[in-house]
């Protein structure tokens, strides 16, 4: 037998290969380790970077404002606003608006039907979901579409339904005509104080809910939601008298009648009068 036979024989010899054996295994195990660490902890840093310049790109970092409905509404109704006159026993008809703050038939459109809603949902006989939208940013040289429906995100998240159906009633007397820069930010501070809402200046100025906004008018448009207004009532888009007339005051009330609402004594509510 050769001398190199008997050393592979030797114990010794087959324990320190066995261990040379197992350091190399294990030496390679740390390196595989290693790397998918190093491969892991890049995905994370890619991935971390793609979602902050995309909430970047939104603005303020992807918050929601509490209390919205799952399709970013408002709900302006006697519980929300904690009305003290409503009629025990009666169900409220949900009404929804999809507005757009710079939009002129939005603005028309409240000045018909403002009197009409207040006092309906005051007495529990309506509720309204108001879904803010930016569909018209291009006609204004700030995105003022987006910049007030951030604003009246904010002034809700801070103050409730009240305060954002004050603001919202503020925005529409103060209407910018299109084609201007719209109101500026410090202008919309002010408004927001004025609805109650002291304490939003940061969140109008640095658009908090910019991302809100954004999903907001994604999701109407998914909606096939193509213009502002549009109202529904009790489920069915509310329709003018024909299809060349826009739907007005007349249109919403008969239409709430007609979901169920009853005459509510004391009112009529087929009519209403505007601001």
């Amino acid at each position: 037998m050769s001398n190199r036979k008997k050393r592979d024989d030797d114990p010794r010899t087959a324990r320190a290969t066995q261990m040379r054996r197992e350091r190399e295994r294990a030496d390679t195990r740390r390196t595989r380790l290693t790397v998918g660490a190093i491969v892991a902890a890049i995905v994370v840093i890619i991935v971390a970077a793609g979602a902050a310049i995309f909430a970047s790109e939104r603005g303020g970092g992807g918050e929601t404002p509490h209390d919205l409905t799952k399709d970013f509404g408002i709900v302006y109704s006697a519980q929300t606003i904690g009305s003290d006159q409503a009629i025990k026993g009666i169900k409220p008809v949900k009404v929804v608006f999809y507005e757009d703050f710079i939009c002129p038939a939005c603005r028309a459109w409240e000045q018909q039907v403002s009197s009409y809603v207040k006092e309906h949902v005051n007495l529990g006989v309506i509720s309204v979901e108001y879904r803010p939208i930016a569909f018209l940013d291009n006609a204004s040289t700030t995105n003022y579409s987006s910049r007030a429906a951030n604003a009246a995100f904010c002034v809700f998240n801070s103050k409730g339904a009240a305060a954002f159906h004050t603001f919202h009633d503020i925005l529409y007397a103060n209407q910018p005509s299109e084609g201007s820069a719209g109101l500026d930010d410090s202008t919309l501070n002010q408004m927001a104080e004025q609805a109650g809402a002291d304490n939003v200046s940061s969140c109008i100025d640095n658009q908090d809910f910019a991302g809100t906004v954004t999903d907001a008018t994604d999701a109407a448009s998914q909606n096939n939601i193509v213009e502002t207004p549009t109202v529904f009532v009790a489920g069915k888009e509310l329709q003018g008298p024909d299809k060349n007339t826009a739907p007005g005051l007349q249109d919403l009330a008969n239409a709430v009648l007609a979901a169920g609402a009853g005459p509510v004594p004391g009112t009529s509510p087929s009519v209403g009068q505007g601001r």
